[in-house]
């Protein structure tokens, strides 16, 4: 069968798949965490191997990186822009540019050879990207993934094994494409990870005979000797390599251009992945445009700058929205960190929250009541901002927001936050003067219904009613103290998170409503000095009234929350991560 005939049947083939509901792309940032550097680490990182290994090459290898330094500034040299460079470099009386060159004078001239600094990188790569089961153990809460969906397809633009040493650790049927050749038939059989490898393996090799293999071995060369005579070069796609054709290659592309393009498929998750590689990324936005219900969720601590500078137009001047506009989470932070979380805090909160919309858009077109604040709750908890914002803009008002019991205060609070973490921090202000609003009213709430319990001076003071605002409050402690363990994009300490954190102070220094009356007066004196010492007196060593007391204690009350309610938000401004 000629390599036309395989491909074709390869597409064929591909184009009845199914996909699971959340396929994975894994780059280079979904590895780090193994111990293999990301594309600008690795360029640090082999300056300091070669450093060690030869004086003459790391003196050639610097010159190099001065001036590519120069060229990218401000952004850092990666290892795709070295590589190729580098080939250039050594390939350079080929570039037809030189043909229109007199005289000009060569600024690398006396330097040495490129080719060991290209043979060189390649290497060290190959090595790196050898990880152990120990390595990979940060991946164990994609089995919660695997085990819902009895099949999980995950596309990776990275050459190591992690995802095969997490299968191997969990016992999993992992299909590649091999069995020891070559066959895409294999995708077809039981499986509970299907694994697409769109730039190759450190495991694969080309033969000189033209067929593909698979040799899970560790070998210190690009070239290895087979017992058959052979001898193979590794399957893989160089970074500085956008395009080369190999069949496996071929039809994995296409294999994974029909997963994404497929109804069962609704979310994709990229993790760490640059999008680089235009022919990979014309694959998704073509996909996005043919599966109406594909929503991506970005992963990455730049993730926003990576939207809006790579995915959301068409064009470098940003003028034709792409596909994606709209469809993207960002999720601004490091794999191994919010991968614990992931199904369950974001893909199972969208998945909800998607079809809460759809749900309620059906609602209104029936002229029935249309539940659109259970939508904007589920996709504010996913972190789809953009998704959030509209349904706010367009369906939900504050009157729906108010309770009697607070329960929708941190749903700004969290939008906010959420909106200074993907950089749109001048949005957020308009949310955060929600919360400030939300607050406000259950405080002046908190006013009408304040009750002070206390018969004798003796006794505990008891104030009702705060249980009320006191759990919300913690709901978001909770949720800033966990976004900190996230880490990622910074969010600025703003008024909103300093009015939740005073206020909820205030309430956490009355636990449960009661405190002594001794340590009241200890509390409020250096606030209320007047109103406490005019309690004193009424206390004396007679004791006093107890509706004198109740009063003296609910009006200083009234001028704590007062305060609260008084204080102004400063506008977030511009920086938001």
């Amino acid at each position: 069968m000629s390599e036309e005939s395989r491909v074709g049947r390869a597409a064929t083939e591909a184009e009845v798949a199914v996909s699971s509901e959340v396929v994975f792309l894994l780059g280079a940032g979904a590895s780090v965490a193994a111990g293999v550097p990301d594309t600008v680490k690795f360029v640090m990182d082999f300056v300091e191997d070669t450093r060690a290994k030869n004086e003459e090459q790391v003196a050639t290898l610097e010159r190099v990186l001065a001036v590519l330094e120069k060229f990218s500034d401000p952004e850092p040299v990666d290892v795709e822009l070295l590589l190729r460079t580098l080939t250039e470099l050594q390939n350079k009386e080929k570039d037809v540019l030189l043909r229109f060159y007199e005289g000009g004078r060569f600024i690398l001239s006396g330097a040495s050879e490129k080719k060991p600094l290209i043979d060189g990188l390649k290497e060290y790569i190959r090595q790196r990207v050898v990880v152990s089961a120990e390595d990979a153990k940060y991946m164990q809460p994609m089995r919660y993934f695997v085990e819902e969906a009895g099949t999980l397809d995950i596309l990776s633009a990275n050459y190591d094994i992690c995802v095969e040493q997490f299968c191997s650790a969990n016992k999993f049927v992992c299909r590649d494409g091999f069995d020891v050749h070559w066959n895409p038939r294999t995708f077809g059989e039981r499986a509970d990870v299907r694994l697409y490898k769109l730039h190759g393996s450190i495991m694969w090799y080309q033969t000189d005979r033209g067929d593909y293999v698979k040799l899970p071995v560790k070998v210190e060369h690009d070239r290895v000797q087979m017992l058959t005579g052979e001898s193979a070069e590794s399957l893989i796609v160089y970074p500085m390599e956008k395009w080369a054709y190999a069949e496996p290659l071929i039809e994995l592309l296409v294999r994974a251009k029909n997963l994404l393009e497929s109804d069962t498929c609704r979310f994709l998750i990229a993790v760490g992945y640059t999008f680089r590689d235009a022919h990979i990324k014309r694959m998704i936005w073509d996909a996005a445009r043919k599966n109406k219900a594909l929503t991506m969720v970005l992963v990455d601590p730049k993730a926003a700058e990576l939207y809006h500078g790579t995915l959301e137009f068409y064009d470098d001047n940003h003028t034709i929205e792409s596909s994606l506009a709209g469809r993207v989470v960002c999720l601004p932070y490091c794999f191994e960190k919010v991968l614990p979380f992931l199904k369950l805090g974001i893909v199972d909160n969208l998945r909800e929250g998607l079809a809460q919309e759809s749900t309620a858009h059906t609602s209104e077109r029936q002229g029935q009541y249309a539940d659109w604040l259970r939508a904007f709750r589920s996709l504010i908890y996913a972190e789809h901002v953009t998704e959030a914002v509209s349904v706010f803009e367009n369906r939900v008002s504050f009157a729906d927001l108010g309770s009697r019991d607070n329960s929708n205060l941190e749903l700004p609070f969290r939008l906010t936050r959420s909106l200074c973490r993907v950089g749109r921090a001048t949005d957020g202000n308009r949310y955060a003067r929600l919360f400030h609003d939300m607050l406000v009213q259950a405080l002046r709430y908190q006013l009408q219904q304040l009750t002070v319990y206390t018969d004798r001076p003796d006794k505990p003071v008891m104030l009702q009613q705060y249980s009320q605002l006191v759990d919300p409050l913690r709901a978001i402690q909770g949720y800033v103290q966990n976004q900190a363990r996230l880490g990622g994009a910074s969010v600025p300490d703003d008024g909103v998170t300093a009015l939740h954190r005073q206020v909820l102070s205030y309430m956490n220094a009355i636990p449960n409503g009661y405190i002594p009356m001794a340590a009241y007066i200890t509390m409020r004196e250096d606030a209320w000095p007047r109103e406490v010492a005019a309690l004193k007196e009424l206390i004396g060593p007679l004791g006093a009234n107890a509706e004198d007391l109740k009063k003296a204690v609910t009006d200083i009350e009234r001028k704590e929350l007062k305060h609260f309610a008084d204080l102004e938000i400063p506008e977030l401004g511009t920086q938001g991560s």
